[in-house]
Order: C-alpha cells, then sequence, then structure tokens
C-alpha cells in the first residue's frame, strides 16, 4: 500500500472554458415574448459609402428570429484595423467568440443574460511532488465567466457527490479562498483556489488522479 507523506503537494491548474456563450434576454418580435437569444457565431456586414456597419447575429431559441447585435457601427473603412475586417468578411470564430463572451457589450442591450454553466475542464500539473502528495492545490483559470457552482464542478470532476464535498469542507479538508472567505455553493471564479487534504481519504490515489488529469501509473 502506498503511503502519503503529509506536507508533500501538488499544484494543478483547471481551466474551465464555457460551452456556451452568455444569453440576452430581449423581448422577440417573432414569438411576442422575451426569450433567450443565442449567437450562431456569424457577423453580417453592410457598407454604405466609405461607413461600415457590423452585427453578430443571433437567434431567438423559440422561433429563430433574428436579432442582430451591433459590434461596428458607421465605422470609416479606412480607420478599421484590415485584420478586424478581414476577421469580420471570413466569421472568424475568435472574433466571434469575443463579442460573445463580452457580458459588458451585451448589458448595453439586455438588463438580463443567462449565463450557461456547461463546462469543459483541461487540466495540468504546474509544480510540486507527483509521487504520494497528501495535499492538492487547484488553481482555477477562466477564459469566460460561467455559472457553474464550485461544489458542483469539484464532484463531477473529482467523482464525489456533492454531500461528500460539503461534508469534507466541513472538517476542513475541501477549503476554497478568492480574496478572503470563499463559498463553494457560488459559481466558481477566475483566481479561485481549491486546496484538498487528502490524508485520511480512502480514495486519495482516485481523487489525485481526477485532480491532476493523470493516469494513477503518471503519478
Amino acid at each position: 500500500m502506498t503511503r502519503l507523506f503529509y506536507g508533500h503537494w501538488l499544484s494543478v491548474r483547471w481551466t474551465v472554458s464555457p460551452l456556451t456563450a452568455p444569453r440576452p434576454l430581449l423581448f422577440c418580435s417573432g414569438c411576442g415574448q422575451t426569450a433567450a437569444f443565442e449567437t450562431n457565431g456569424k457577423f453580417r456586414l453592410n457598407a454604405n459609402g466609405k461607413r461600415l456597419d457590423a452585427w453578430l447575429l443571433y437567434r431567438c431559441r423559440l422561433c429563430e428570429t433574428t436579432w442582430k447585435r451591433p459590434v461596428v457601427e458607421r465605422q470609416a473603412v479606412q480607420a478599421l484595423d484590415p485584420g478586424v475586417l478581414g476577421a469580420l468578411q471570413s466569421n472568424d470564430a475568435a472574433l466571434a467568440e469575443s463579442f460573445a463572451f463580452d457580458l459588458a457589450g451585451l448589458r448595453r442591450f439586455s438588463g438580463e443574460i443567462e449565463i450557461c454553466g456547461d463546462v469543459t475542464v483541461q487540466k495540468a500539473v504546474i509544480s510540486g511532488h507527483t509521487c504520494t502528495p497528501s495535499r492538492i492545490e487547484i488553481a482555477f483559470s477562466l477564459p469566460h465567466p460561467t455559472a457553474v457552482r464550485a461544489d458542483r464542478l469539484l464532484a463531477r470532476e473529482l467523482g464525489l457527490s456533492r454531500t461528500r464535498i460539503a461534508g469534507l469542507a466541513r472538517q476542513g479538508k475541501v477549503r476554497a479562498a478568492l480574496k478572503g472567505a470563499y463559498q463553494l455553493r457560488k459559481p466558481v471564479t477566475d483566481g479561485l483556489q481549491v486546496h484538498i487534504d487528502l490524508s485520511d481519504l480512502q480514495d486519495a490515489a482516485r481523487v489525485l488522479s481526477l485532480a491532476s488529469g493523470q493516469r494513477p501509473r503518471d503519478l
């Protein structure tokens, strides 16, 4: 049986990326009610003389009525960065994503926005002892905001129930911090750190494997 040595740490980074962009809630002229609109990642451009307008296209989730979200308004074509213009014309995915996840920009048009909790998680070892550590430090990196709660994400990724996560938190074996006290029932936030004490956990090896994203034989 492998023994865990107290004081040994393993630091890992979880990069949490939402699968769905924020959805503004808008009045839909097609279905006659307020509905969530979802972007299809496409731009529409209109050049009027020497000026350009561009929109990111959204569709109502109920009836597919189109909403054109302004991203360039009456911009002089000559003043527009050629790279940006080319990206708009080619429906560049990275540019569409940058607009789609711009919450401040979306709030110009909607006071209520759905932020989805469906995410993917990429895990990487940062530093520390990969051989039988007694503690894990998880540093969260979020390129875009998400609504998934920290306890739900930890339970999913570590193969534990939320009840057990809550129990370990009460015992002080799972601790979260972000500029002071942090509640695990809040949405996970960029910069959040979670510390997990593996000592006395019967399934420590499995939790370690899932937390680090490595197979047990790689540890």
